[in-house]
C-alpha cells in the first residue's frame, strides 16, 4: 500500500497579524466599495490569527504589472519548493536522484516550462523523472495530488513521488480591484509551500523512516453548476477572485 513518509512545509519571511491586515483592507477599501465599514467584519470572522506572506505588506501598497508578480511568484516558488524537499529528503533516508516522479500544484502563477522543470533542474533530479504539473485546481490541489500519487505508487510499486503544492495567494492581489470577492479574499487568503514525500510498497519501509502514513483509499466528487463559487478571472492585470456562496457564507456572521 502507498505511504507518506515525509511531511515538510516552508515557513514564509512575513508573518502579518490579522488585524494588520485589516488595516490594510480598510485603507484600500474604504469609501470604495458601498457598505465596506460593515463588510471589514469578515476579518475577525475567518478566526485567523496571523498570515504568513513571502513579501512585506508594502508590497501590495504600489500597483505592480502581471508580468511583475507573476516573476516573483515563480521566483518563490522555485526557491521555497527546493528547501521542502530537500527537508523532505533529509527526514526520509532517501537521496534526490532516488525519486522517480514529480507532482507538481498550483492556481496562483504560470510558467512555461512549469516551475517543477526548475526545480528538477535546481536539485538535479534525475533525469528521466515523470512530471505531472497540474494548474487550476485551488484548495483541492493537495488531496488532488496525493490521489494521483496512490495511482503512481499503485502502478510502479519502487516508485518515489515527490509531491509540491505552491500557492503564494499575496501575489495575486490587485489594489485597484474594489469588489466584494478581492475584500473577502484579502481577509483570508496568505502564502504556503509545502512537500509530501510518497512511496510504493516495492521499496524498503524501514529505510531512514520513523513514521509513515498509509494512502488506502481515494475518490473525486463533481458538483454540476459550481463552477462561479470560486476562482480566477484572467485579466490585463492578472488574476481577478471570483467569489459566490463562499462570500455571502462568510456574511451570515453578521
Amino acid at each position: 500500500m502507498p505511504e507518506i513518509i515525509s511531511v515538510s512545509k516552508t515557513d514564509m519571511p512575513y508573518k502579518i497579524h490579522q488585524s494588520s491586515m485589516k488595516i490594510f483592507a480598510e485603507g484600500i477599501f474604504n469609501g470604495k466599495i458601498p457598505d465596506a465599514e460593515r463588510l471589514m467584519s469578515v476579518f475577525e470572522n475567518s478566526e485567523i490569527d496571523e498570515r504568513n506572506l513571502c513579501v512585506p505588506l508594502e508590497y501590495f501598497k504600489e500597483r505592480k504589472s502581471f508580468a511583475e508578480r507573476n516573476s516573483d511568484y515563480l521566483k518563490f516558488t522555485v526557491e521555497f519548493s527546493v528547501s521542502a524537499i530537500r527537508d523532505c529528503l533529509s527526514k526520509s533516508g532517501f537521496s534526490s536522484d532516488e525519486i522517480t516522479d514529480i507532482i507538481f500544484i498550483s492556481s496562483t502563477g504560470i510558467s512555461t516550462p512549469s516551475p517543477d522543470a526548475f526545480i528538477i533542474n535546481e536539485l538535479k533530479l534525475n533525469k528521466n523523472i515523470n512530471r505531472y504539473p497540474l494548474w487550476g485546481l485551488g484548495c483541492a490541489g493537495g488531496v488532488a495530488g496525493i490521489a494521483k500519487a496512490k495511482v503512481i505508487t499503485e502502478s510502479n510499486p519502487d516508485a518515489l513521488v515527490i509531491l509540491v503544492t505552491s500557492e503564494l495567494c499575496s501575489l495575486t492581489f490587485l489594489n485597484d480591484d474594489y469588489s466584494k470577492s478581492n475584500l473577502v479574499a484579502t481577509s483570508l487568503f496568505s502564502d504556503g509551500i509545502a512537500a509530501v514525500l510518497i512511496k510504493g510498497d516495492g521499496l524498503n519501509s524501514q529505510k531512514g523512516i520513523n513514521s509513515k502514513i498509509e494512502i488506502k483509499d481515494a475518490m473525486s466528487r463533481i458538483y454540476y453548476d459550481s463552477i462561479d463559487v470560486m476562482g480566477w478571472e484572467v485579466t490585463d492585470a492578472g488574476l481577478k477572485v471570483i467569489f459566490q456562496k463562499i462570500f455571502l457564507q462568510l456574511l451570515k456572521k453578521n
